[in-house]
C-alpha cells in the first residue's frame, strides 16, 4: 500500500530502489537474477502482518537502467497507486495484476513489449498509454468490469474470447498484441 513507480534511466547500474518506509513495516525485500541477457528482479514488500501497519506514504521508486538488456517485468499489485513510465528499456515481456489499486502505465514505442503483454484488472484500475502511431490487438475478457479506448466503453458484461483492433491496425507500421482480463475493476487504453 502506498505508491510504487518504476522508470527507466541510462545508468550502468541494474536498477536503484529508493524508498520510505517504517521500521516495522513495508521494509522492501529485493531479489536479482540475471541469466545471460534477461534480468529479472523480484521486489516484495515485507510487513509485520499487523493489519494495523497500513500506511499510505509508504514509496517505492525503482529506476531501472542497462537499457538494451532484455527485462521481464511482472508486477501484482494489491492496493495503493503505481506508475509505470518506460521509454527505452528493452521490455520482453510484461505482466501486471492489479487487485483493488491503480496502475497508470506509459510505454514509449522503444519499450513496447515482444513477447507477452497480459494485463488482469480485479477491483482495481488500469490506464495503458500508448503512442499514438502503434497499432494494437485487444484480446480480452470482462466481468462486470468495462474497458475503454479513446473514452469509448468497447466491453459488454461477461465478454469471454473477444477481440478489438485499435483504429490504425491497418496503417501502424508497428503491431502489439495486449491480453486482458478484467472482473469487476476497469481497463482503458490511450
Amino acid at each position: 500500500v502506498g505508491e510504487f513507480t518504476i522508470n527507466d534511466e541510462s545508468s550502468d547500474n541494474l536498477f536503484s530502489l529508493q524508498s520510505k518506509y517504517y521500521d516495522n513495516s513495508g521494509e522492501p525485500y529485493v531479489k536479482r537474477d540475471q541469466n545471460n541477457d534477461t534480468l529479472n528482479i523480484d521486489l516484495s514488500i515485507k510487513n509485520s502482518g499487523n493489519f494495523w501497519n497500513f500506511n499510505p506514504d509508504y514509496s517505492y521508486d525503482l529506476k531501472l537502467g542497462q537499457q538494451k538488456l532484455s527485462t521481464d517485468i511482472s508486477l501484482k499489485i494489491g492496493a495503493g497507486k503505481s506508475n509505470v513510465d518506460i521509454n527505452t528499456l528493452k521490455i520482453n515481456n510484461l505482466i501486471a495484476e492489479v487487485g483493488a489499486g491503480q496502475l497508470n502505465m506509459t510505454l514509449n514505442q522503444k519499450a513496447l513489449p515482444t513477447g507477452d503483454f497480459s494485463v488482469k484488472a480485479g477491483a482495481g484500475s488500469i490506464i495503458i498509454n500508448l503512442p499514438s502511431n502503434i497499432g494494437y490487438k485487444l484480446f480480452f475478457k470482462v466481468g462486470v468490469g468495462s474497458i475503454n479506448v479513446d473514452g469509448r466503453n468497447i466491453a459488454q458484461i461477461g465478454n469471454n474470447n473477444s477481440r478489438y483492433d485499435s483504429a490504425n491496425i491497418n496503417s501502424s507500421g508497428q503491431i502489439i498484441t495486449i491480453n486482458a482480463d478484467v472482473g469487476v475493476g476497469s481497463l482503458e487504453i490511450k
